[in-house]
């Protein structure tokens, strides 16, 4: 947990100064406009954004959808992970990172708290969410050393300028901060096109807004017509009422309904006289609904809703289906990992890794989904089955196959590079042993002579520097290659004299003695071997010599 010195530096550090206890409680600078248009302004102004929060707080189904992202994605976990997980610096580093970004956000809120409101702005402000990134130095300039901390800025107090290097004007009681592009993470939903807008986007509320005025205007006009004790029914007795009697008994029933405590349901009203003649009875219904559909209404509107906030419409409103089997489930639920809870937890992984981490760190959001793992695990089943064929066949060999796994995304490009470091390769397929022979100044040093482990070891375990470290790798893996190099030629060697002693003792035991060189075999039990003499004897035909005279009578023939 951050401590008071800590939060103390953070908030003299933050250009937020609301946070500050001097600071008096103001008015936001955008001004509380009436509505102009039917339901909130046209696209875009700072108007619209603060009626889009107005706007969707007073809807149940779009609080329902705001509230089921935030929660998903905050619920989401995230770790800081090395690039290079041997280097064991880097991940006792980034262990301290994940457990400082838990702890410190949001001025010491925590994360949940801060990811929240981060991802209630996205999903509910056409402008987008803002991140502060909290440094000591000038605002203006590029944050100086290690961040201090994380905070969400109000997207209504935040102003895009369009510039890379100053990208968001911080705006509050009247005070403008400018800020630097290392101090600030801005995100939008679907950003505009257009140059002018400087990548203010279309948020879900704004895609969902008319089918969600459509269900508020259904629950307002039940609300209206039912929700205010309206008359029941009106029974009238044919043959004849003064209209005075009818309202009459309406304004008893009225007050009998009040003084039962009824606030919402009404009774029938009764009216008529007993000396009416030819009585009879007739039920006027004061109640009924006007005739719409307001199931398939709902229905149509929630899937609206859904497909804004990139959801599945049963996660917002779990109606039931009639025929949707099990292949559809699976479709639909493909469809729904392509939509915005990916690319929202892309863009903040993005940002993080980008502005808040060093170099050799990145974020990573730990998304469990069971389909999608059991989709993943069949899918590298066959690729594996595939590779194997292909490296038994001689299709390919096994770089080709780890530089396809690569592609495809099943090891990282640390991961290629060590088992290729395994097998004798540096990383562009060319063999450890050419680092013997490089100009560079640390191979001369570490590969003279043959090479001195212990002491590229110690560099590997006490270097800071994440180049000198890999350089170091490579160099171990150079004399590793060539010892193990040498140990296989030896035991080739070995091999090779054990098989021809193995091939003598087999001969000797079938009564062979090996043949002096150019003779013949002997035998050593008395076996005939006059054809294998004959064969290996000395005896053979003499060299044919023809002179140039008996060429010249051939040819004369």
């Amino acid at each position: 947990m951050p401590t008071n010195s800590d939060l103390a530096k953070i908030i003299d550090n933050t250009v937020q100064e609301n946070v500050r206890a001097e600071n008096e409680f103001g008015l936001s600078f955008i001004t509380f406009l009436s509505k102009a248009a039917d339901i909130v302004a046209p696209w875009w102004s700072p108007r619209r954004d603060k009626e889009l929060r107005e706007f969707y707080r007073s809807v149940d189904h779009l609080c329902g959808a705001v509230f089921t992202t935030t929660t998903k994605i905050s619920s989401i976990p995230f770790k800081i992970v090395p690039n290079d997980f041997s280097i064991k610096s880097h991940v006792r580093i980034a262990d301290q990172y994940t457990k400082f970004l838990y702890d410190v956000a949001q001025f010491g809120d925590g994360w949940i708290n801060f990811i929240s409101r981060v991802v209630e702005d996205l999903y509910c402000q056409d402008n987008g969410a803002f991140i502060e990134i909290i440094g000591e130095g000038d605002k203006s300039q590029e944050i100086q050393g290690m961040p201090l901390s994380v905070a969400h800025l109000d997207s209504a107090h935040c102003i895009r300028t369009g510039d890379p290097i100053y990208p968001v004007i911080y705006e509050y009681n009247g005070q403008k901060h400018k800020l630097h592009f290392s101090r600030v993470i801005y995100m939008s939903q679907m950003p505009s096109p257009d140059v002018d807008m400087n990548g203010v986007g279309i948020c879900a509320i704004s895609r969902a807004l008319y089918s969600a005025q459509n269900l508020l205007d259904m629950a307002v006009y039940k609300q209206e017509k039912l929700g205010s004790r309206p008359n029941r029914r009106l029974i009238i007795t044919k043959g004849g009422l003064d209209p005075e009697d009818i309202q009459t008994a309406i304004r008893l029933a009225e007050e009998n309904m009040s003084s039962s405590g009824l606030t919402r349901y009404s009774k029938t009203i009764g009216i008529g006289d007993r000396n009416l003649q030819d009585p009879s009875v007739e039920v006027v219904d004061l109640t009924s609904m006007d005739g719409f559909d307001e199931e398939n209404s709902t229905i149509f509107a929630m899937i609206v809703i859904a497909t804004a906030f990139g959801l599945d419409p049963k996660e917002l409103f779990p109606y039931q289906m009639s025929g949707a089997t099990k292949a559809d489930s699976v479709i639909q639920h493909m469809k729904q990992r392509g939509r915005s809870l990916g690319q929202t937890l892309y863009m903040l992984e993005t940002g993080f890794t980008n502005k808040f981490l060093p170099p050799f760190l990145h974020m990573e959001f730990d998304y469990q989904d069971d389909a999608e793992d059991r989709q993943v695990a069949d899918i590298n089943n066959v690729r594996a089955t595939t590779r194997q064929f292909n490296i038994n066949n001689s299709v390919t060999d096994v770089r080709t196959e780890r530089e396809l796994m690569l592609l495809h995304g099943e090891i990282s490009r640390e991961q290629f590079v060590q088992l290729e470091l395994n097998d004798g390769r540096l990383d562009d397929g060319t063999s450890v042993e050419v680092l013997f022979y490089s100009d560079d100044k640390d191979y001369s040093e570490w590969l003279a002579n043959g090479g001195n482990k212990e002491e590229i070891m110690k560099i590997i375990v006490t270097s800071k520097s994440p180049e000198k470290v890999e350089k170091a790798r490579k160099a171990l893996a150079a004399i590793e290659y060539r010892e193990k190099k040498s140990k296989d030629e030896m035991n080739n060697r070995l091999l090779e004299q054990a098989r021809q002693q193995n091939a003598i003792l087999a001969n000797r035991q079938n009564g062979i003695q090996q043949a002096p060189k150019g003779g013949p075999p002997q035998s050593t039990n008395g076996v005939d071997l006059s054809y294998t003499t004959e064969r290996f004897s000395n005896k053979k035909p003499a060299d044919l010599t023809i002179s140039s005279t008996q060429v010249s009578e051939y040819m004369r023939k």
